[in-house]
């Protein structure tokens, strides 16, 4: 090139606003262009990246190059980042809303550069300006700021040629320009670099032809498709060129530092293509013993970036190997010592899980660990990072992460699983909390983990996607192919057939069943499972509730004439079996289960054990939808035969809902063959509903939860100032609104063009109720929060059930904090609540007064008797509490489960057959979930209260239903132990460690039921002992002798 070089090289990831969307590489495309021409060329080159990137550095560079450049002068400007609708280049101070004040219109940018002087001026914009969700949300209609003459964008910067003057544009006018994580730039960038490198056939005689590579350049974009819609781009050129010729551009040391000038070949089906990209053997065998080859979705991924750490949502539905992706980032991070964290919305998933993580990656030398809230997590190992993969609840990891922000540290992946749980009004907000800490961070430019995200099929979720700044891989449909309809009274199943490789059919009819009549309700059930068994189908039935899940099941069990689920049996707890239990025993002699949270953990795994595989023993499971929420099962069949929440509101079933129980049919890969799901009509116009609203339903949008009528603004401004508290800005109402302008929410109102889902006066108004409640006090950087406001954002409890705690607590005196007393005001609080201890009592009165009698005896302080209790009125959610608490203080002393029943029962009628008090093991559980909440808040009013002893060993006994002296020797073990071990430890006189150490080996095999549970009870036995055996601190430090 002769005569003096000039670059102008500009790249915008991150942007000042929270509105826009962040770019992986648009960044690195300008300084990979400014390296490779500062490597080759001497001259003027200047790089503007980010925040160096705003509308008065570029506009001032610009006309600096007017100044400056030359009639012999080669000039070269790129811009890489977002572009407007409305018509201008998004500078990293724009703001959406102002486009014509804060980004640099097209029109201005022409001006600019028509006014520099070349002999050869190339601009190259690797944007675009329509079609985009950039463009999509923040399109300005004409008006006082759109461009007077109503060009296009192309056809402003066409303008821009003529003789000498080259404009490369990404794609055209109603196009998206996309970047390519493959080649870690813009798909225009990159092409451009590598014809600059002289790739390809731009070459004439040693030198690069700049017409060659222009054609070039234009072709092989083009030739380009992207994600799994196969999306194209077409560049647009427009200028005339002379016969120029330059050597090509050698890669010197700049270059070199950027890195990325080779690329590992493009991963295929095929695992072993892994290995370039630093998946080790080892871990591809084992995959591809498991999975045999990658599918389109797990493949699509990587190619969006999965392995070269840019965030990915995967939106699919069930079946269509979500978790792998998870899973392929995940032993990616561990390649480069990096951990990765798994957050999933239940115990019942993590528990899966976790056992199939340490089966598979345990021998490959990784070391899983969990963490659910329970007594046996490994939070300590997750604290201190002690672990390679981590499976933990969503609800633990955020509360984790309020107290200790260096969580993250060393994270490099973090997969959310089920993550349109993002868009439930429960669980919603606080994990759209968590996503807002990681973009806002990222933006700010600081380390943050990979995010991969895998949900369910959902509508609007490109605008998710954008938000979350993640590479979208979106599958509408199944992998494994589901025939999915509403069966009418009279036999006929109106059907659909989609996914997989079959042709689809979109509606079709098929007599299922033969009938002389009309039949419906449980009658047309019956009848459906008996011919689907006949068939040989795996039957999975749903009930809306786990009285009617029961009762059906034990409908089924006395005549499909199946045989008994023998192995199961045999696996089932022998001990301490409650009503329910022995119930679900009945059943499985004749080869049909039902699952709800009535029943004890043991049991539920065990029958999710049993239907799983076509071998084995149990053949019709009847669940409620508590199971398509929490545990990977699936069937030949499923049934559903209500679609309303049981609920005095009968509030329907939302379509994803249904779809996630539809879901479970036909989930085996291995074969193209259809499973089905069956929904139960009355018929007619209810058949019709049905079709329309849930088998043909579009997927739910995919909207924030914070706009949710319900929601709990208290609790998410305090969660935000708690973690406002750890940054020099510091933590007020004005740091509230700033980090909430982040949120999914926000994001969602700018694009709608509507109002945020709250105003600044809200939160200050919210942030003067928190101080006035005692959660906040003043501080020098804003507000600090008091152990009150500490423990509810600990815990997650709702700031209305932190009140109840706090004004139910502060009316006792400190002598009566007695054990009733705590496990009463627990049961005050919506958390444990639980309609199924609610059931009517036959002499209410009798049973009013029974209780009232009962808990001062039992020593629960007046106060929270009387909170218990309520008025004295015929049923109601009072009596509920006061048995939910009776039933945790029987269980926690380590009292059998048929004395507890008998004494909850002694005034309700049978039901189904038997008298159920409700599920006391589990009401047990949630009572132990927030019971340090509880002694943390009791502490915090009564700081002169003795409560150490409670605080240790309460949660242990509400978990394990045991006696106090054997709290230390569960402590000590290292595995799950039936409650039913214990209970013959007490029958037997071994109550504390001492006891269980020196007892002959003929009475712990008694107890334990095997040598190898025996040996490990008594060595957990003298451990405890030899911990309560060790000196005091004071016996070990002298007082002080002056």
């Amino acid at each position: 090139m002769t005569g003096t070089f000039h670059g102008l090289f500009t790249g915008i990831d991150r942007y000042r606003d929270p509105g826009f969307r962040r770019l992986n590489f648009a960044a690195r495309d300008a300084g990979v262009l400014h390296a490779l021409f500062s490597d080759n060329v001497s001259g003027d080159c200047v790089l503007l990246e980010n925040e160096d990137a705003t509308r008065d550095r570029l506009t001032a560079e610009l006309s600096r190059l007017a100044e400056v450049a030359g009639g012999d002068d080669v000039v070269v400007i790129t811009f890489s980042g977002h572009g407007t609708r409305s018509r201008e280049l998004a500078t990293h101070d724009a703001v959406p809303g102002n486009f014509a004040e804060t980004a640099l219109p097209l029109t201005r940018f022409v001006d600019l550069v028509r006014a520099i002087r070349a002999r050869l001026l190339v601009v190259v914009l690797d944007c675009c300006f329509s079609g985009g969700m950039l463009a999509r949300a923040f399109a300005e209609p004409d008006g006082d700021n759109a461009r007077s003459d109503g060009a296009g964008a192309w056809e402003i910067l066409q303008s821009i040629s003529g003789d000498g003057r080259i404009f490369l544009g990404a794609a055209s006018a109603d196009e998206e320009a996309f970047e390519s994580a493959r080649y870690r730039h813009g798909i225009l960038t990159h092409h451009l670099v590598q014809a600059l490198m002289g790739d390809g056939g731009v070459l004439d005689r040693g030198a690069v032809c700049l017409s060659s590579l222009v054609k070039q350049v234009l072709d092989r974009v083009t030739a380009e498709e992207t994600g799994v819609g196969r999306r194209k781009q077409h560049p647009t050129f427009e200028g005339t060129m002379r016969r120029t010729r330059f050597p090509p551009l050698a890669p010197g040391p700049r270059y070199r530092q950027i890195g990325g000038h080779t690329q590992p070949p493009p991963v295929t089906k095929d695992l072993m293509s892994l290995l370039p990209h630093g998946i080790p053997e080892q871990v591809a065998e084992q995959w591809r013993a498991q999975v045999d080859k990658l599918n389109d979705v797990q493949l699509s991924a990587i190619h969006r970036g999965l392995l070269r750490g840019c965030n990915v949502l995967v939106s699919a539905p069930t079946a269509s190997g979500k978790t792998m992706v998870g899973e392929l980032a995940a032993l990616h991070a561990t390649t480069q010592n990096l951990k990765a964290v798994f957050l999933l919305p239940s115990r019942a998933l993590v528990n899966e899980q976790y056992q199939r993580f340490r089966k598979t990656y345990t021998p490959l030398g990784l070391r899983v660990v969990r963490a659910t809230g329970a007594l046996r997590d490994q939070v300590s190992d997750l604290m201190t990072g002690s672990y390679h993969l981590a499976v933990v609840t969503y609800e633990t990891y955020i509360g984790l992460l309020a107290s200790h922000p260096r969580l993250l540290a060393g994270v490099g992946v973090l997969v959310v699983d089920e993550l349109q749980s993002l868009l439930l009004s429960d669980r919603g907000p606080r994990l759209e909390l968590l996503f807002t800490r990681l973009r806002r961070a990222a933006h700010r430019n600081l380390p943050t983990p990979q995010l991969v995200g895998l949900s369910a099929v959902l509508r609007e979720v490109d605008r998710l996607a954008a938000w979350l700044d993640a590479s979208l891989v979106r599958i509408t449909d199944r992998v494994i192919p589901l025939r999915e309809g509403v069966l009418g009274p009279d036999g006929t199943y109106l059907h659909r057939l989609h996914g997989g490789k079959q042709a689809q059919v979109a509606q079709a009819e098929e007599q299922l069943l033969t009938t002389s009549g009309v039949v419906t309700g449980d009658d047309l059930a019956e009848r459906l499972v008996g011919e689907l068994v006949a068939q040989g189908d795996r039957v999975l039935v749903f009930r809306s509730s786990p009285l009617r899940a029961r009762a059906f099941a034990r409908r089924l069990s006395g005549r499909l004439d199946l045989p008994a689920a023998k192995s199961v049996l045999s696996a089932l707890p022998q001990g301490d079996v409650s009503r329910v239990g022995e119930v679900l025993r009945d059943c499985l002699a004749n080869g049909v289960a039902f699952h709800s949270t009535d029943l004890g953990e043991a049991e539920q795994q065990a029958v999710v054990e049993g239907f799983g595989g076509k071998e084995g023993p149990i053949r019709v499971v009847v669940a409620t939808t508590t199971l398509a929420q929490g545990v990977n099962l699936s069937a030949d069949s499923v049934v559903v035969c209500e679609l309303e929440h049981p609920s005095r509101s009968g509030r329907p079933y939302t379509a994803s809902e249904y779809k996630n129980m539809a879901g479970r049919a036909g989930r085996d890969a291995a074969k193209d063959v259809p499973g089905r799901a069956i929904v139960l009509s009355d018929g007619g116009v209810d058949t019709q509903r049905i079709w329309r609203r849930y088998v043909n339903a579009r997927p739910d949008p995919a909207r924030s939860a914070l706009f949710g009528a319900d929601l709990a603004l208290p609790s998410l401004v305090l969660t935000v100032l708690k973690g406002l508290a750890e940054e020099s800005d510091g933590a007020d109402a004005a740091g509230v609104a700033d980090f909430l302008a982040w949120t999914y929410g926000a994001f969602q109102s700018q694009h709608d063009r509507t109002s945020g889902p709250f105003s600044f006066a809200e939160v200050q108004s919210v942030v003067a109720s928190l101080m006035e409640d005692g959660f906040l006090i003043a501080a020098d950087n804003g507000y600090r929060l008091t152990p009150l406001g500490e423990t509810v954002v600990r815990s997650g409890l709702d700031i209305e059930s932190a009140r109840v705690l706090a004004g139910a607590l502060g009316a006792v005196a400190d002598t009566e904090l007695t054990r009733m007393t705590l496990l009463g005001v627990a049961q005050l609080i919506t958390e444990v609540d639980d309609v199924r201890f609610t059931k009517p009592s036959v002499n209410w009165q009798r049973e009013y007064d029974e209780f009232a009698r009962q808990l001062p005896r039992q020593r629960c302080a007046p106060a929270v008797a009387a909170a218990l209790l309520g008025p004295r009125s015929k049923g109601g959610a009072e009596i509920g509490r006061v048995r939910r608490a009776l039933a945790c203080l029987m269980w926690s002393n380590g009292r059998p489960i048929s004395k507890i029943e008998t004494a909850l029962t002694l005034h309700l009628r049978p039901q189904a057959g038997i008298r159920d008090p409700g599920p006391i093991a589990h009401a047990a559980q949630r009572t132990a979930d927030v019971i340090r909440a509880v002694v943390d808040i009791a502490r915090h009013l009564h700081p002169e209260a003795e409560l150490a002893e409670l605080a240790e060993v309460l949660p242990w006994q509400l978990s394990l239903g045991i006696v106090k002296g054997l709290v230390p020797v569960a402590r000590h073990l290292d595995r799950r132990v039936e409650r039913e071990v214990y209970l013959r430890l007490d029958q037997l006189g071994l109550t504390d460690p001492e006891g269980v150490a020196a007892a002959d080996t003929a009475q712990l095999l008694q107890c334990a039921g095997s040598e190898d549970l025996a040996d490990a009870v008594r060595a957990a036995a003298e451990a405890a002992v030899a911990e309560a055996n060790q000196p005091a601190l004071d016996d070990l430090i002298d007082p002080p002798k002056d």
